[in-house]
């Protein structure tokens, strides 16, 4: 009687452990449906090899093949060598098609620094950009494509990160748009820097893809400071309809991570499935021992799941706006009563983190496209520059001005203070910019 008791007790411990938040993870990281039209992340892909726009789907269908064929290799040899191998994905475009060479951006600043100004660059050298642009034209080609999709969604299985998607040729369309403006074509530059930051920003709302962030938002920037000078030097300019878009307010939930999280959240439980496979397994005894009273399937998943659940929901949302890093909330910890419903998984979560470093570069992401947002309520007129960064400004990112008030700056968290700056000179009226704030 008292083995039945005790297991019957051990039993309610476990289904009081899993709790609202515990069954919420869940919800959240379950897998979203596969998404309905043109999916840009075969352009991107496929952006740095020789391959033409008519072999596109046939070469992305041979990739992912490849990559299953080898992602199964990798796991088997991980399996009997009891060392996994993370060497990153050999592409067979590069085999079958040929490589192209990178951009030759050289001396073109604004492709080195988001803070230079690619209006200026180019029209300092419109010969040269006029010529990488013919040069170029393949690669263009396949950004256009790219901006003309539907959505960025990851084509790969949810097995094993793939850094795969190439953002370099990205810039060719910002310097496509900068020498239209600097041929005279102001129109057309703005139609086409309006439409390459509508669709990034369309793109980074949803993606979940995590490591295209970094990509969208350096590309987003320099199109939102191509528009930004280019209403700076023609101010009655109208602006196309594509710029409606491209500078609608910014929402928090743009920048929160939980469509990537979810996806990151399957690849790590795929690899703890695998490091399951790769070790010898214990005499019958121990192991159904260590995994009846150890580790519980359902609290495992669960636990693991509120990790990246942090990034879902109003809770993000609210952090996001307030300016800090998602909280490990209601994460069980060693010593609390619902760690002895799985001890060893209790143990096992605790000593997993939510990656910061990720969290902070959402944070420096949206903190500079608030910046940049206020700049352009600038051009619009009827608002000081105080007025205009006080409506947009985000906790933890205090923004200075220079001693002439005609750049502000914000320190960006996650690259150690470097500073992202926009220049609000001739931008509606600049005569009360004061001392740093």
């Amino acid at each position: 009687m008292v083995p039945l008791l005790l297991l019957g007790g051990f039993q309610l411990l476990r289904w009081h452990a899993m709790g609202p938040a515990q069954r919420e993870a869940l919800r959240w990281m379950q897998p979203l449906p596969p998404r309905e039209g043109e999916n840009a992340f075969k352009w991107l892909a496929l952006a740095n090899y020789q391959v033409s726009p008519g072999q596109v789907d046939a070469a992305m269908a041979e990739e992912i093949s490849h990559f299953q064929d080898w992602n199964r290799r990798m796991e088997l040899a991980a399996v009997s060598t009891r060392r996994p191998d993370f060497r990153p994905y050999p592409f067979a475009a590069k085999e079958k098609y040929g490589a192209r060479p990178p951009p030759a951006y050289g001396a073109l600043e604004c492709m080195r620094d988001v803070n230079a100004s690619c209006l200026d660059t180019v029209r300092g050298k419109v010969g040269p950009v006029r010529a990488l642009l013919e040069q170029e034209a393949g690669r263009l080609e396949m950004m256009d494509r790219a901006l003309s999709a539907d959505h960025l969604s990851n084509l790969f299985p949810r097995s094993a990160p793939v850094d795969s998607l190439q953002f370099n040729g990205m810039g060719l369309v910002t310097l496509r748009a900068a020498l239209a403006g600097a041929d005279g074509r102001v129109g057309e530059s703005l139609e086409l820097a309006c439409r390459q930051m509508a669709t990034l920003r369309r793109f980074r709302a949803d993606t979940d893809v995590a490591t295209a962030h970094f990509g969208l938002t350096v590309n987003i920037q320099r199109a939102g400071k191509l528009v930004l000078d280019l209403r700076r030097a023609h101010p009655a300019q109208p602006l196309p309809p594509a710029c409606t878009e491209a500078l609608r307010p910014v929402e928090a939930e743009d920048y929160i991570l939980c469509n990537a999280m979810r996806d990151r959240n399957a690849l790590f439980e795929h690899y703890y499935q695998l490091a399951a496979r790769m070790y010898p397994s214990k005499p019958r005894i121990d192991r159904w021992l260590h995994e009846w009273f150890g580790i519980y399937e359902p609290l495992r998943k669960a636990w693991h799941a509120q990790q990246f659940s942090a990034y879902c929901g109003q809770a993000a949302v609210d952090d996001m706006e307030a300016g800090r890093t998602p909280a490990n909330r209601d994460l069980i910890t060693p010593g609390q009563l619902a760690c002895y419903a799985a001890p060893a998984s209790c143990h096992e979560q605790s000593r997993r983190q939510i990656p910061e470093q990720e969290a902070l570069r959402a944070l420096d992401a949206y903190a500079s496209l608030r910046l940049l947002l206020a700049a352009h309520r600038l051009a619009e007129g009827g608002q000081t520059p105080h007025e205009a960064w006080l409506a947009l400004r985000l906790p933890g990112y205090p923004v200075a001005e220079d001693a002439d008030g005609k750049r502000w700056s914000i320190a960006q968290r996650a690259l150690d203070g470097q500073q992202f700056e926009v220049d609000i000179s001739g931008l509606g009226d600049t005569a009360n910019a004061g001392a740093s704030r």
